[in-house]
Order: C-alpha cells, then sequence, then structure tokens
C-alpha cells in the first residue's frame, strides 16, 4: 500500500474488523435508493446497475444494497484482508448479485479489480459508494482520482 494513503487506523482494522456481527445493514441503502429515485431514476431501471461500494469493511451495508436493489451488481471493494474475509462470508450467505474483491484505492480501480479475478465491466460503475473511508486516507484526493479516474487528484 502507498503510505501516503496508509492511515495509522490500518492495524486496528486488520485485527478488528468493523462494524463485524454479519447483520445486513440497509440503512444506507435506503438513503442510497431514495436519492436515486430522487436525482437520478433512470438509473433504477438500468438492467444490471453496478454498484461499487468503497472501503466496504465487512460488507454489511454492501449486502444491505445488494438486498434493496436486486437488479444490481453489486461490488464491495476494501484493502483489509481480515474485513473481507468477513464479508465473502456474508456474501455467501446473502448469495446473487454481491461480490468482493480486494482492492487498494491507490491504485487504479479498473486495474486492480482485472488483478482480483473481476472482470472489466465490473470496472467500470454507474453507482460508487462510500462511507466512512475518507477519514482512513492520508490524501483522500489520490485515493479517489483512481475511483473515478475522470477527476483531477
Amino acid at each position: 500500500m502507498d503510505q501516503a494513503n496508509s492511515a495509522p487506523t490500518a492495524p486496528l482494522y486488520s485485527q478488528l474488523p468493523y462494524p463485524g456481527d454479519g447483520v445486513v445493514r440497509t440503512t444506507s441503502a435506503r438513503i442510497l435508493l431514495e436519492g436515486l429515485r430522487r436525482h437520478a431514476p433512470e438509473l433504477l431501471s438500468r438492467q444490471p446497475l453496478w454498484i461499487a461500494d468503497v472501503g466496504c469493511g465487512t460488507g454489511e451495508a454492501t449486502a444491505g444494497i445488494a438486498r434493496l436493489l436486486p437488479q444490481a451488481r453489486v461490488v464491495g471493494i476494501d484493502v483489509n484482508p481480515a474485513s473481507l474475509e468477513m464479508a465473502a462470508a456474508l456474501g455467501r450467505r446473502c448469495g446473487g448479485n454481491l461480490m468482493f474483491a480486494a482492492v487498494d484505492v491507490t491504485s487504479p480501480l479498473d486495474e486492480t479489480l482485472q488483478r482480483a479475478g473481476v472482470s472489466a465491466r465490473e470496472g467500470k460503475f454507474d453507482v460508487i459508494t462510500s462511507m466512512g473511508v475518507l477519514h482512513h486516507l492520508a490524501d483522500p484526493a489520490v485515493g479517489f482520482s483512481n475511483v473515478l479516474p475522470d477527476t483531477a487528484a
């Protein structure tokens, strides 16, 4: 990982993945769904609607998105192996339209997803969410310029 985007909390999350209780959380998904209905209703008719959850952690909010948007393909990405292990277990329980991949936002998203075995189409998203991530990046502009490559860092 590029030290410019490493946070002092990274080792803590490796030891104690958060939230880590295996509950599918739908609060963020309901907010996302309402935002799409209000500001981008045309996206809701896309089949499939591609959604990335950057910094998904243990995948609980990501699973909530997949549950409330069954027409979507939801890809949770995170850099933390311990969190992703828990997310993958939750994904196996939820099934269907949900997958997880190890991604470091200090590298371009599409390239990193391809290395992780996720197809090129899955590297191009209609919606990108990120909750509770910015404060973990020493330079959020660098990290998110890789997620949103059309923006300047």
